[in-house]
């Protein structure tokens, strides 16, 4: 009775339209500012820390590990703003974001979204952090909160293998190795 070895390779790969991934830098100043005070911070989405804070009953948490030159798609800023006089819509405050004045304000909260290729994307992604500058133009007021969301979206179209060291090719000309002989032995027991 003959025995035939079969040996089997299976494949591992990644097949997929695209994934993405939210980098986040949270911030707590908890600074106080007066008219024409200013507050000088940074965003760091490569090694933000690990704070994590509830604002207004949604938690948001450092998640690093950006890789400066990877594309980003869209990238939000948020900035919370407290007063003890509650006096907030009446103040006005400048915010600027790199090298970019993005204007002046009244309120308790702003955000800003930047999509595509902005100046603050670029710099952003070119290097993974950015600064960031609030001011007080009227008013005081406490620069409580301040928040930097970025999304990467990339798409994979092929198949990105796993690599095994050449354990694969090995096993496959084993295989094929093993199909030769049991054939060779199935012709040479026809013939005895």
């Amino acid at each position: 009775m003959r025995k035939i070895l079969t040996v089997g390779m299976v494949a591992f790969g990644i097949v997929g339209s695209g994934f993405a991934f939210s980098y986040t830098d949270v911030q707590t100043p908890e600074v106080s500012l007066d008219t024409l005070d200013t507050y000088n911070g940074a965003f760091n989405i490569v090694n933000p820390g690990s704070d994590s804070v509830n604002i207004g009953g949604t938690t948001y948490t450092d998640i690093g590990g950006f890789v400066p030159g990877t594309s980003l798609s869209d990238v939000t800023v948020t900035f919370w703003f407290t007063d003890k006089a509650h006096s907030i819509p009446n103040l006005t405050f400048v915010v600027g974001l790199g090298s970019i004045e993005l204007g002046a304000w009244n309120g308790t909260t702003q955000t800003f979204s930047f999509e595509g290729t902005t100046g603050a994307i670029d710099f952003l992604q070119d290097n993974g952090h950015i600064d960031y500058t609030v001011g007080s133009l009227l008013g005081s007021f406490t620069l409580a909160d301040a928040l930097l969301q970025a999304d990467v979206s990339q798409n994979v179209s092929s198949v990105q293998t796993v690599p095994d060291g050449g354990t694969t090719l090995t096993l496959l000309g084993l295989g094929l190795f093993a199909v030769i002989v049991a054939k060779k032995g199935a012709a040479t027991a026809k013939y005895c």
